[in-house]
């Protein structure tokens, strides 16, 4: 109930703020479809935006957490792809890209984009140790795969 007059309440601020600034009217669009869980209506809205500012940052993070908050880590790894070859400086992109390789159980995949995060910022010890953790986890993958067969 609560949650249902909340949304009402955005619809009602929305209109507001786009009579004040239409130019921000297909994202915010499509962040209502989000919260409404509109999944499709606010890709078809994200779409539209892409079209006109293919280098929209926020977009296409907001692409890849509709990917995420749908289950679809394939898709959001695509995604998330598909940014890295826009904004290829963006370490927190690689971060989550690394994350979810390790979630999927990639772990070459995963180590490539440590590697990567360990050249682009080499002071930051967190990404040595993910890296030793699945590079270890590249070499024993194939018991550990078997091991979870058997249980």
């Amino acid at each position: 109930m609560l949650r249902h007059v909340m949304l009402i309440l955005m619809d009602i601020f929305l209109h507001m703020v786009l009579n004040t600034l239409p130019s921000n009217e297909g994202r915010l669009e499509a962040l209502l479809f989000e919260a409404k869980g509109e999944w499709t209506d606010a890709e078809r809205a994200y779409a539209l935006i892409l079209e006109n500012n293919p280098f929209d940052q926020i977009v296409h993070k907001r692409k890849i957490a509709i990917a995420k908050a749908q289950g679809d880590m394939a898709l959001a790894v695509e995604y998330l792809n598909k940014y890295l070859e826009l904004f290829m400086a963006d370490h927190d992109a690689w971060r989550e890209l690394a994350e979810t390789y390790v979630a999927l159980q990639m772990y070459k995949q995963a180590a490539f984009c440590y590697e990567e995060l360990i050249l682009a910022q080499p002071t930051v010890p967190l990404y040595h140790l993910a890296y030793a953790e699945v590079s270890e986890l590249c070499q024993t993958h194939p018991s550990f795969s078997q091991s979870l067969k058997e249980k």
